[in-house]
């Protein structure tokens, strides 16, 4: 919205006409602010004259309106000061005073109420005639007073100095290279380089290479004519064609107890041995002489070149009601075939049952640091398998192995612990646990005597068991240590007498035939001398190598001198 200003002059009352407002003859810029209205006191206006206006009276509304509104500029620019800073023109486009533009043919006169009379018009017309753009003063000259400096920057940036860059050619390349390089050699940053020097060899030395080289060419042809010389003398046997994996078929599925039936045995190494077994290491009865023949209970066979045997068996009474699995595994290679056979005519199938040997052991009554072994047995009284495990309620009585799997039976070793016992009865119990029944307890009673007074030498080796596992054509289990003390008050020599294993069914006669030289148990010491109040380790290690599954049970006798309690 434009102000309205109400203006009085004496007697006269001016009204300016719509179209042609006061304010559209001033062209010059104005400045765009929000200033709260200042109170003002209306003047009265004055009555209207009738007739024309004099030339004075029009002159002097002229002037004073652009005095007032000279006037009402100022205070607002004294208000504006105050509050914030003045807008100024714009850096992209600024602003220019078009008061000197303005002239007085283009600003049209107010069209008053009244027609003036003929020398009044006269009069007027050389007023309207005037320029007024030069009378008019510069009403806002704050403007232009903060121009940025920056402004009349524009010509020093016309042209950009990085506009003259450019890749230097081969020539300049070349040049600045030669020098950097001389600059660098100069400042001790690079060496020239060492120019090669040409090695040259006297004939002493050709001579010397050459004769090493025939040497060698001479060993070379000799080691040829060698292994040429094998291969022709050495016999050749022809290596055995596996039309597939190692296979067992039997002649008839289904079976009574006390017939006979053969293993056809296809595909295994030539010439290795094979061992036979049903269910869970359970050896087989060999019939020898076919049909007709004599058992002679070993399970291992020998396969001919052609890695084929077709042996005889003997189901005895031994195999129960029931479906059985026969295995024939290869000793070297470890390869496995197997076959089902079934019983009938046997009575009825059981469900296994476990039996112990015995309810109660007892182990009887020694000295001070004596040790007793004692072999249990534990028996499957139906058909399939059991898996079970074994526990101890006392720290010196101890079971080996822990625990196991079997289908017909199963021997494990039992034994007790007087070292750092004092004197007197004690009781334990084993516990057996397994997946066929309630846990089974057997109640083991052993007396503990005291040392005789003064006594000499004294041989007391604990543990009385070790216990190892191993897998079946895996490595050999870690080595175990068993202590060798003396509690007299002599010296003591003990020796080792005996490393003979436990016949446990055909296990001992498989081990005797994998290996007959040597045992699967040995020590790294057989002999030795402890002091009174001392202990010796004697390391014992496990070959299980050449075992095929199963449980092996051996025994180590240690004895010691004359005079000495064993």
């Amino acid at each position: 919205m434009s102000p309205v200003a109400f203006m009085s002059a004496g007697s006269v009352e001016v009204s300016v006409d719509e179209r042609d407002d006061l304010w559209d003859r001033i062209t010059c810029p104005q400045p765009i602010v929000s200033v709260p209205p200042l109170p003002q006191t209306p003047q009265p206006l004055s009555p209207s004259l009738p007739g024309i206006y004099e030339n004075e009276d029009l002159a002097g509304v002229v002037d004073q309106a652009i005095q007032r509104l000279n006037e009402a500029a100022q205070r607002i620019a004294e208000v504006e000061q105050g509050s914030r800073r003045m807008p100024r023109a714009s850096r992209l486009s600024p602003l220019r005073d078009i008061s000197a533009d303005i002239q007085r043919q283009s600003t049209p006169l107010p069209i008053l109420a009244n027609e003036p009379e003929a020398g009044a018009s006269s009069i007027a017309q050389k007023e309207q005639d005037k320029d007024l753009g030069r009378q008019m003063p510069d009403l806002w000259p704050w403007l232009q007073e903060d121009a940025d400096p920056d402004e009349n920057d524009f010509d020093q940036w016309s042209t950009d100095p990085l506009m003259a860059r450019q890749f230097p050619n081969s020539a300049q390349t070349k040049r600045i290279e030669e020098e950097d390089l001389r600059r660098a050699i100069a400042e001790g940053l690079v060496t020239l380089p060492i120019p090669p020097r040409r090695v040259s060899f006297t004939r002493r030395q050709i001579r010397t290479v050459f004769s090493v080289f025939v040497v060698l060419a001479i060993a070379f042809l000799v080691a040829d004519s060698v292994l040429l010389s094998f291969i022709f003398t050495h016999p050749h046997r022809p290596a055995a064609l596996l039309n597939g994996p190692p296979e067992l078929t039997l002649s008839t599925n289904v079976a009574s107890i006390g017939e006979t039936l053969i293993l056809h045995i296809r595909h295994f190494s030539a010439d290795t041995r094979v061992y036979l077994t049903h269910d869970i290491q359970e050896p087989v009865q060999v019939v020898t002489g076919g049909q007709g023949g004599t058992a002679t209970g070993f399970p291992l066979v020998q396969v001919g070149a052609n890695g084929s045997i077709d042996v005889t068996m003997l189901v005895d009474s031994t195999w129960g009601p029931g479906y059985h699995t026969i295995e024939a595994e290869g000793v070297t290679t470890r390869y496995t075939a197997t076959a089902t056979l079934q019983i009938i005519g046997a009575g009825p199938t059981r469900p296994a049952h476990l039996l112990i040997g015995a309810t109660s052991l007892d182990l009887g009554a020694d000295l001070q640091g004596a040790n007793t072994i004692q072999l249990l047995t534990l028996h499957n009284a139906g058909g399939g398998s059991i898996s079970w495990a074994a526990s101890s309620n006392q720290p010196w009585l101890l079971i080996s192995p822990t625990q196991g799997m079997f289908s017909a039976n199963q021997t494990v070793t039992v034994a007790v612990e007087r070292a750092n016992l004092k004197a007197g009865d004690y009781k334990g119990t084993l516990i057996f646990s397994s997946n066929v029944g309630p846990d089974e307890m057997v109640q083991v009673h052993m007396t503990v005597r005291p040392l005789p007074p003064n006594v000499g030498a004294v041989l007391v080796v604990i543990p009385p068991v070790l216990s190892f596992t191993a897998f079946d054509g895996g490595a050999n289990p870690n080595e175990q240590a068993l202590m060798v003390n003396n509690p007299g008050s002599q010296p003591l020599k003990w020796s080792l007498t005996g490393n003979n294993p436990i016949n446990l069914a055909a296990q001992s006669l498989v081990v005797h035939a994998l290996d007959p030289t040597t045992g699967w148990l040995s020590t790294d010491q057989t002999s030795g001398v402890v002091v009174p109040h001392g202990t010796s380790l004697i390391h014992v290690l496990v070959n299980s190598r050449n075992l095929l599954p199963g449980v092996y049970t051996q025994m180590l006798v240690f004895s010691s001198g004359q005079g000495a309690i064993n």
